[in-house]
C-alpha cells in the first residue's frame, strides 16, 4: 500500500472488503454495549461490516460528519474502535451522540466492544435503487490483520491527480514488486463501472423520456402557434376595428397573448403529471415524484414556450392595416 502510495500521479489508496454498489456485504448483529441481546433474532439490528485502511475514506470521499476517520495509530496494540454510518448511529443510538459510544457486533456477549471514533453520511453500497439506507460498520483492517476478513481478494482504490489509465501499469509493476504471487485484476474507473453496470438502463430510459418530452414540447408549441394563427387570420376584421376604434398595439397583443396563454394553462396537465409521477418512481435517484422544483421548471418551461408561440402571432395582429381590413369587407 506504501509504495502505491508514493507512485506519480496517484493522491490516495483505499483498501476494502467490498466495493461500492458491489453488494454481497457480510452482516452481523449489532448493538449497544450497555443493551442485552434481543430474545427474538428478527429484532435483532443487522449492519454491514466493511474492512477498510485508513484513506478509505479519502478514496470515496466519505462525508464525515462528527468524530474522526481511522488513522495509523488504529493498529492492532490500539483499543478496538469502529467507525458507522448515519443510519447506524440513528438505529442503535437514537437522537444521542454516537461518537464515543460502544457497540458490540455479533451474537457472542463475550465480544469486546468497540469504541465509536465516527461517523460518516449514508451512501447506496447495494445499489442506486435502494430506497433506505443500510446501517454500516467500517473496521480498520489494521486491527483484523489476524482475522479472515476477505472473503475473496482485497479491493484496492486508487484516487489520481490525472488520467487513471497512465497508472495502472505503475500499480501492477508496485504489487509485482512487492508481492510476486499476486496480481492485479479486473481494473476498471468508477465513473466505467458505474456507467457499465448501474446507469446504463437508467440513462437510456432517461433519454428515451427525453426525447418524447422534447417532441411533445415542439408540438404543443407548434400546435398552440398554428391554432393562434388560425384565429389571427379568422380575427382579422374584429382586430381591425378594434385598432380603428382607438386600441393600441399593446391592447391587440394583451388580446392575443391572453387567449394562448389560457390555452397553454388548460394544456399543461399539472395534475394528470402529479398522478402520473408514481409510474416513474423507479427511474429517479435523489428526486421524489412529486419534486416541487422539477414541476415548477416544468411549468415555467412550458410557459417560456407557449409565451414564444404566442407572441409570434400576436406580433402579426398587431401589424394589421385597418383601413386595408375596412376595405377588403
Amino acid at each position: 500500500m506504501n509504495e502505491m502510495a508514493r507512485l506519480p500521479g496517484v493522491e490516495v489508496v483505499g483498501l476494502s472488503s467490498w466495493l461500492l454498489l458491489m453488494g454481497g456485504f457480510m452482516g452481523t448483529q449489532a448493538r449497544a454495549a450497555d443493551q442485552p441481546m434481543p430474545s427474538d433474532p428478527n429484532e435483532s439490528l443487522v449492519a454491514w461490516i466493511q474492512v477498510v485502511n485508513p484513506g478509505y475514506f479519502d478514496v470515496m470521499r466519505l462525508r464525515l460528519r462528527s468524530g474522526r476517520p481511522f488513522t495509523r495509530l488504529d493498529g492492532a496494540g490500539g483499543p478496538r474502535v469502529v467507525v458507522v454510518n448515519e443510519t447506524f448511529a440513528r438505529e442503535v443510538f437514537g437522537g444521542a451522540p454516537a461518537v464515543g459510544q460502544r457497540v458490540l457486533l455479533g451474537d457472542d456477549d463475550g465480544d469486546e466492544p468497540l469504541e465509536v471514533i465516527g461517523v460518516v453520511a449514508d451512501i447506496r453500497y447495494t445499489g442506486l435503487l435502494a430506497t433506505e439506507s443500510s446501517a454500516e460498520a467500517y473496521l480498520p483492517v489494521l486491527q483484523m490483520e489476524t482475522a479472515p476478513v476477505f472473503t475473496s481478494s482485497p479491493f484496492v482504490s486508487v484516487r489520481t491527480t490525472g488520467d487513471p489509465s497512465a497508472v495502472v501499469p505503475l500499480l501492477r509493476e508496485a504489487v509485482a514488486a512487492a508481492h510476486p504471487r499476486a496480481s492485479i485484476e479486473d481494473v476498471m474507473t468508477m465513473d466505467a463501472r458505474l456507467s457499465a453496470r448501474w446507469f446504463a438502463e437508467p440513462r437510456f430510459y432517461a433519454v428515451f423520456a427525453g426525447f418524447f418530452a422534447a417532441l411533445a414540447l415542439f408540438l404543443t408549441a407548434s400546435g398552440l402557434y398554428g391554432l393562434l394563427s388560425y384565429t389571427v387570420a379568422q380575427r382579422r376584421r374584429e382586430l381591425g376595428v378594434r385598432m380603428a376604434l382607438g386600441a393600441q398595439a399593446r391592447d391587440i397583443l394583451a388580446l392575443v397573448v391572453g387567449q394562448g396563454a389560457a390555452l397553454a394553462a388548460a394544456a399543461a396537465g399539472l395534475l394528470a403529471a402529479a398522478a402520473a409521477s408514481r409510474l416513474l418512481e423507479s427511474f429517479l435517484f435523489g428526486v421524489t415524484p412529486h419534486d416541487h422544483l422539477t414541476f415548477v421548471g416544468a411549468t415555467l418551461s412550458l410557459a417560456a414556450v407557449a409565451l414564444v408561440a404566442c407572441w409570434l402571432p400576436a406580433r402579426r395582429a398587431t401589424r394589421i392595416d385597418p383601413m386595408d381590413t375596412l376595405r377588403a369587407e
